[in-house]
């Protein structure tokens, strides 16, 4: 059985078995390797339990390729009883297989026995080893998680030790050091790259953190992921403003006495304790005492093994969200999957008096629905937001995503870092909106209504609010330089019709083969970025 990371476009074989080939079956294997092997057009992650053919030798490889493209155009069921099983992405595969290993279910299931290494694992453990192999996709996975109820239980199931070394892996891909948050002095003044935060997000993390110490490497990881998702450039570039600013927006267990604190988690003594605290321990002291029910809950979130202690009860969800009384900690299935990402959500900007929401004792009372000016240090932006229907749309100015690859040369990186201009224009998607305005991006087109979108912008019209493109001259001189030579720096660098599809982690590219241009290769421009810590997305282009 192969183990190790699953990549996209893998074609992986775990056993073959030949029978009544007479002589070396070397070269069928040879032509096995080189073959075409079908794959899914929909970007699908299919498992195919068995193949079975029966032909002539001659025929055996064109059979088998046969039979598997019939099997990979078609449908599973997805319940381990049927011989193929389907995935819509590998954010919705990692999904189901994270829950399956918490649930202890996932070793009774036959495509996941590529994973079985993790089997004997702690299920705390086998899940944070598992989101080390894919830590670039944990923003979309834990969307993914939300939507199926799993989020908290799967969090608190954490192995914290764990979540520390995830912690460090994160940090030293993003290029950060991880802060001590009991050091920082509070929320930064408005203004500063970090001041809005989107609801849904929000909503999707609060329930949980509300159940994790201050200390808890678990809280410091998921503040992170948030950051990671929402604000990845100024969290490569000033981590310990933007943790600093989400540890006050989301409320926290009760915190532990200094005595109560391990020895390497005491602060040290100083006559002034960091703002941060006094806000917590004001709050605190003014709090209703939880019940002993959720007292003893929220010592109950270190579980040994896969099995999960019952959840306290969620704090009453602010601003009049809906939400089932009994949500079930784990649902290895699910309600379907609406492909909307809930990023395209109104905003819960923080504000400076008091940046937490108020904790109210779980009860009857506090399940009413109240309007957001009863909520302090939360502001609901109003209206509703235009927002793209599904995980994917079709532009005809996909060549703005080339743009990306001219905003990551290491000399306008150089030039951003040495300038601070980051700080002007905080997010990597306002880059790419002004750089296209540059060449005339159309923004009537669908890829214009994306960028408002992962902007946390109501409308399309509240794009030319973003400040002007920083360091404009020096920026077009450059890509005069590197493109306008070549007949390249102009609007038709934009047109390129194709299929985008985007999660929280990756932005995908798909374009026809007949749309590859040899001086765009050339100059480097459709080249696959990767890993954008900057942009705190993965980007890939596709020509099929």
């Amino acid at each position: 059985m192969t183990t190790g990371p699953l990549r996209p476009d893998d074609t992986v074989i775990d056993r073959l078995k030949v029978r009544g080939v007479a002589g070396d079956t070397a070269e069928l294997q040879a032509q096995l390797a080189r073959a075409s092997w079908p794959y899914p057009a929909d970007g699908s992650w299919v498992f195919i339990r068995e193949v079975q053919v029966k032909a002539t030798p001659d025929r055996l490889v064109g059979g088998l390729l046969s039979q598997t493209r019939s099997l990979v155009s078609g449908a599973g069921d997805g319940d381990g009883s049927s011989n193929v099983v389907r995935f819509k992405s590998f954010t919705e595969l990692l999904g189901r297989l994270i829950t399956d290993l918490i649930t202890g279910s996932a070793g009774r299931r036959w495509y996941w026995q590529r994973w079985a290494h993790l089997f004997d694992l702690p299920a705390g453990r086998a899940v944070a080893r598992l989101m080390t192999e894919h830590v670039e996709y944990l923003p979309a996975v834990t969307s993914r998680l939300a939507r199926l109820s799993s989020l908290s239980g799967v969090w608190l199931a954490l192995d914290p030790a764990e979540a520390r070394q995830l912690v460090e892996v994160i940090a030293r891909q993003s290029g950060f050091r991880v802060p001590d948050l009991t050091e920082q002095s509070g929320l930064p003044e408005r203004g500063d790259p970090v001041d809005a935060l989107p609801s849904a997000l929000y909503h999707r993390w609060v329930g949980t953190l509300a159940r994790l110490r201050a200390t808890d490497p678990r809280r410091l990881l998921a503040l992170i992921v948030i950051g990671r998702e929402v604000f990845p450039w100024p969290l490569q570039k000033s981590a310990p403003q933007v943790l600093a600013t989400l540890d006050q927006i989301f409320p926290s267990a009760a915190p532990l006495s200094v005595s109560q604190l391990p020895a390497g988690d005491r602060p040290p003594n100083r006559e002034h304790r960091p703002a941060a605290s006094h806000r917590r321990s004001e709050e605190s002291a003014d709090r209703p005492k939880p019940t002993d029910s959720f007292a003893r809950a929220e010592q109950e979130v270190t579980p040994s093994t896969g099995n999960i202690s019952p959840s306290p009860p969620i704090p009453p969800t602010p601003l009049g969200e809906r939400r089932d009384p009994t949500p079930d900690p784990i649902a290895p299935t699910g309600p379907a999957d609406t492909g909307i990402d809930d990023a395209t959500a109104p905003l819960l900007t923080p504000t400076k008096t008091d940046p937490r929401p108020e904790r109210e004792t779980v009860g009857s009372d506090a399940r009413k629905e109240q309007p957001p000016a009863e909520r302090p240090g939360l502001h609901l932006v109003e209206g509703e937001q235009s927002s793209l229907v599904g995980d994917s749309f079709h532009t005809h100015q996909a060549g703005l995503c080339y743009l990306l690859n001219f905003l990551n040369r290491p000399e306008v990186q150089t030039l951003i870092d040495e300038s601070d201009a980051w700080r002007t224009m905080p997010s990597g998607w306002g880059w790419l909106y002004r750089l296209g305005r540059e060449l005339e991006l159309d923004t009537a087109d669908p890829i214009a209504l994306f960028l408002a979108q992962q902007l946390n912008l109501e409308t399309v019209d509240q794009l030319e609010q973003l400040p002007e493109l920083p360091l404009r001259d020096p920026l077009l001189k450059l890509a005069g330089h590197w493109y306008g030579r070549r007949g390249l720096w102009n609007t038709e660098l934009l047109q390129l019709p194709a299929k985008i599809r985007f999660t929280a982690s990756h932005l995908d590219v798909y374009a026809s083969l007949d749309h590859v241009r040899l001086p765009i290769r050339l100059a480097g421009l459709d080249i696959n970025p990767g890993w954008l810590p900057w942009l705190g997305r993965v980007v890939t282009f596709h020509y099929e």
